[in-house]
């Protein structure tokens, strides 16, 4: 087994529940969609982050100070990015992770073409895989291809968009992990070995 070194930056995919995750050395493919496809560098200098939280307590015995257990009753993994893709598709994704509510009205005598969204949220909230990805479709291995799998998500973040002068509009992403019957959070994967 190499030692791996692992840096960034990670790609961000999307696709519905139940669609197959791509093999590490594989790109995308299917319903994945990939989120800021305005530039090559549309992910914010911070980085995609991977948060987890947890919620413990400590088992004491009768008569004792000492904690003799630890126990986990709660946890969450959220995935944060602001991306710097401020396109239609790209917000309706951030909104509610559903590019289908953006309608496009073609222009017209008098009229502009447009994309148009409707900005309230409403009370469904829509579960997406999500696919964080080094190095798509790269043979370079040992570069430290990796992967993270996260079957069930949701895009739990509040959404403000900055208008300034001389700067790119950013849109912040928070996504939420659910747990999934049979993967629970999902899993990682690292490239250690190249395909015989």
């Amino acid at each position: 087994m190499a030692i791996q070194h692992i840096s960034g930056p990670l790609e961000v995919w999307v696709a519905p529940v139940g669609e197959a995750f791509p093999d590490l050395a594989d790109a995308p493919a299917g319903n994945w969609v990939k989120l800021g496809t305005a530039g090559s560098k549309d992910i914010a200098e911070d980085g995609v982050r991977v948060r987890s939280e947890q919620e413990s307590e400590a088992i004491r015995g009768l008569g004792g100070t000492g904690p003799i257990a630890i126990l986990r009753p709660a946890e969450d993994v959220f995935v944060e990015f602001d991306l710097q893709d401020a396109t239609a598709t790209m917000i309706a994704y951030a909104l509610d992770g559903d590019a289908s509510r953006v309608t496009d009205t073609a222009a017209g005598v008098g009229t502009a073409g447009n994309l148009h969204q409707p900005i309230m949220r409403g009370l469904t909230v829509n579960e997406q895989a999500l696919l964080l990805k080094k190095d798509p479709g790269s043979s370079a291995l040992a570069a430290g291809a990796m992967q993270y799998e996260i079957p069930r998500c949701a895009q739990v973040g509040n959404i403000e968009e900055a208008y300034v002068k001389n700067a790119l509009v950013m849109v912040g992403f928070s996504f939420q992990v659910i747990q999934d019957p049979t993967s629970d959070f999902g899993t990682r994967r690292i490239e250690d070995e190249v395909a015989s």
